[in-house]
Protein backbone atom coordinates (compact mmCIF):
# COMPACT_ATOMS: atom_id res chain seq x y z
CA UNK A 1 0.00 0.00 0.00
CA UNK A 2 1.76 3.58 -1.28
CA UNK A 3 2.07 6.11 1.83
CA UNK A 4 0.43 9.31 0.67
CA UNK A 5 1.70 12.14 1.90
CA UNK A 6 -1.51 14.34 2.92
CA UNK A 7 -1.03 18.18 2.53
CA UNK A 8 -1.77 19.82 6.21
CA UNK A 9 -1.76 23.66 6.81
CA UNK A 10 -1.59 24.93 9.85
CA UNK A 11 -0.78 28.41 9.13
CA UNK A 12 -3.16 31.38 8.65
CA UNK A 13 -5.54 28.91 8.68
CA UNK A 14 -9.74 29.41 10.44
CA UNK A 15 -8.11 27.17 13.04
CA UNK A 16 -4.65 28.94 14.10
CA UNK A 17 -7.06 32.43 14.09
CA UNK A 18 -9.75 30.40 16.16
CA UNK A 19 -6.52 29.54 18.73
CA UNK A 20 -5.62 33.14 18.85
CA UNK A 21 -9.62 34.03 19.34
CA UNK A 22 -9.76 31.65 22.23
CA UNK A 23 -6.59 33.08 24.22
CA UNK A 24 -8.28 36.92 23.52
CA UNK A 25 -12.05 35.64 25.15
CA UNK A 26 -10.10 33.53 28.24
CA UNK A 27 -8.00 36.50 28.64
CA UNK A 28 -11.01 39.30 28.32
CA UNK A 29 -13.29 36.73 30.61
CA UNK A 30 -16.70 37.24 31.12
CA UNK A 31 -16.72 40.39 28.47
CA UNK A 32 -17.27 39.35 24.95
CA UNK A 33 -15.84 41.07 21.76
CA UNK A 34 -17.77 40.84 18.31
CA UNK A 35 -15.86 40.26 15.07
CA UNK A 36 -13.96 43.79 14.51
CA UNK A 37 -12.49 44.02 17.72
CA UNK A 38 -11.19 40.63 17.73
CA UNK A 39 -9.93 41.50 14.00
CA UNK A 40 -8.02 44.30 15.36
CA UNK A 41 -7.10 42.38 18.40
CA UNK A 42 -5.90 39.82 16.02
CA UNK A 43 -3.30 41.83 13.99
CA UNK A 44 -2.01 43.93 17.23
CA UNK A 45 -1.22 40.93 19.31
CA UNK A 46 1.28 39.47 15.92
CA UNK A 47 2.86 42.84 15.33
CA UNK A 48 3.01 44.66 18.59
CA UNK A 49 5.83 46.76 17.44
CA UNK A 50 4.01 48.45 15.36
CA UNK A 51 1.81 50.02 18.10
CA UNK A 52 4.79 50.30 20.45
CA UNK A 53 8.29 49.78 19.07
CA UNK A 54 9.42 48.47 22.17
CA UNK A 55 7.63 45.09 21.72
CA UNK A 56 8.80 42.60 20.08
CA UNK A 57 5.71 41.39 17.60
CA UNK A 58 5.34 37.68 16.91
CA UNK A 59 5.63 37.65 13.96
CA UNK A 60 8.57 39.12 11.47
CA UNK A 61 7.80 42.44 9.91
CA UNK A 62 6.67 42.59 6.42
CA UNK A 63 6.10 44.84 3.74
CA UNK A 64 2.10 46.18 3.62
CA UNK A 65 1.71 43.49 6.61
CA UNK A 66 -1.51 46.17 7.54
CA UNK A 67 -3.31 44.22 4.59
CA UNK A 68 -3.68 41.39 6.26
CA UNK A 69 -6.90 43.29 8.51
CA UNK A 70 -8.57 43.06 5.02
CA UNK A 71 -8.16 38.97 4.71
CA UNK A 72 -9.05 38.24 8.65
CA UNK A 73 -12.25 38.48 8.37
CA UNK A 74 -13.29 35.73 7.00
CA UNK A 75 -10.84 33.11 8.45
CA UNK A 76 -11.43 34.25 11.77
CA UNK A 77 -15.30 33.73 11.45
CA UNK A 78 -14.63 30.86 10.31
CA UNK A 79 -11.85 30.27 13.27
CA UNK A 80 -14.77 31.23 15.90
CA UNK A 81 -17.35 28.76 14.29
CA UNK A 82 -15.03 26.54 14.73
CA UNK A 83 -14.33 26.67 18.27
CA UNK A 84 -17.93 27.23 18.65
CA UNK A 85 -18.66 23.84 16.90
CA UNK A 86 -16.78 22.38 19.87
CA UNK A 87 -18.23 24.22 22.58
CA UNK A 88 -15.39 26.20 23.32
CA UNK A 89 -16.99 29.70 23.04
CA UNK A 90 -20.16 31.02 23.37
CA UNK A 91 -22.14 33.31 20.34
CA UNK A 92 -24.35 36.33 21.61
CA UNK A 93 -26.93 37.70 20.29
CA UNK A 94 -28.03 41.37 21.03
CA UNK A 95 -28.52 44.82 20.99
CA UNK A 96 -24.77 44.80 20.10
CA UNK A 97 -25.14 42.60 17.21
CA UNK A 98 -23.41 39.50 17.18
CA UNK A 99 -20.18 39.05 19.96
CA UNK A 100 -18.24 36.34 21.32
CA UNK A 101 -16.99 34.77 24.83
CA UNK A 102 -15.35 32.91 26.77
CA UNK A 103 -17.10 29.77 28.20
CA UNK A 104 -16.23 26.96 30.59
CA UNK A 105 -14.26 25.04 28.39
CA UNK A 106 -12.51 27.67 27.17
CA UNK A 107 -9.75 27.93 30.12
CA UNK A 108 -9.45 23.89 30.09
CA UNK A 109 -8.72 23.35 26.78
CA UNK A 110 -6.07 26.45 26.52
CA UNK A 111 -4.04 24.78 29.47
CA UNK A 112 -3.28 21.83 27.27
CA UNK A 113 -1.02 24.31 25.22
CA UNK A 114 2.58 24.45 26.44
CA UNK A 115 5.12 26.29 24.21
CA UNK A 116 7.21 29.01 24.53
CA UNK A 117 5.03 30.26 21.43
CA UNK A 118 2.12 29.96 23.18
CA UNK A 119 3.73 31.89 26.35
CA UNK A 120 4.59 34.85 24.09
CA UNK A 121 0.86 34.57 22.48
CA UNK A 122 -0.32 35.03 25.90
CA UNK A 123 2.21 37.90 27.20
CA UNK A 124 1.20 39.70 23.54
CA UNK A 125 -2.26 39.25 24.51
CA UNK A 126 -2.07 40.65 27.80
CA UNK A 127 -0.11 43.74 26.19
CA UNK A 128 -3.03 44.63 23.85
CA UNK A 129 -5.88 44.24 26.16
CA UNK A 130 -4.18 45.93 28.53
CA UNK A 131 -3.73 49.04 26.17
CA UNK A 132 -7.02 48.95 24.56
CA UNK A 133 -9.48 47.76 26.53
CA UNK A 134 -10.94 50.61 27.45
CA UNK A 135 -10.94 52.62 23.78
CA UNK A 136 -14.73 52.35 22.28
CA UNK A 137 -15.67 50.11 19.57
CA UNK A 138 -15.14 53.98 17.75
CA UNK A 139 -11.58 54.74 19.55
CA UNK A 140 -10.17 51.42 18.48
CA UNK A 141 -11.80 51.62 14.99
CA UNK A 142 -10.59 55.58 14.36
CA UNK A 143 -7.13 54.38 16.08
CA UNK A 144 -6.17 51.61 13.59
CA UNK A 145 -7.47 53.75 10.62
CA UNK A 146 -5.13 56.40 11.46
CA UNK A 147 -2.41 53.94 11.62
CA UNK A 148 -2.96 51.53 9.31
CA UNK A 149 -1.44 52.92 6.16
CA UNK A 150 2.06 53.55 7.73
CA UNK A 151 2.15 49.48 9.00
CA UNK A 152 4.04 47.79 6.78
CA UNK A 153 5.24 50.83 4.61
CA UNK A 154 8.54 51.22 6.55
CA UNK A 155 9.54 48.86 3.54
CA UNK A 156 8.05 51.65 0.42
CA UNK A 157 11.21 53.03 -0.34
CA UNK A 158 13.02 49.72 -0.03
CA UNK A 159 10.30 48.25 -3.22
CA UNK A 160 11.25 51.40 -5.49
CA UNK A 161 14.95 50.81 -4.80
CA UNK A 162 14.54 47.22 -5.49
CA UNK A 163 12.31 47.84 -8.61
CA UNK A 164 14.36 50.58 -10.13
CA UNK A 165 17.46 47.84 -9.91
CA UNK A 166 15.40 45.29 -11.79
CA UNK A 167 15.51 43.08 -8.44
CA UNK A 168 12.71 40.66 -7.68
Amino acid sequence: MKNEQRDIRLFNTPVEFGLRSLLILNNISPKSYDLQRLIYYDYMILHTSDIDPSQRSLHPSYPYRSGEILVKRERLRNGLLIMKSKQLIDINFDSRGITYRANDLTLHFLQYFNSEYVERLKSSVSWVVNEFENYSDEQLDQYMKQNIKRWGSEFSKESFIREAMNYE
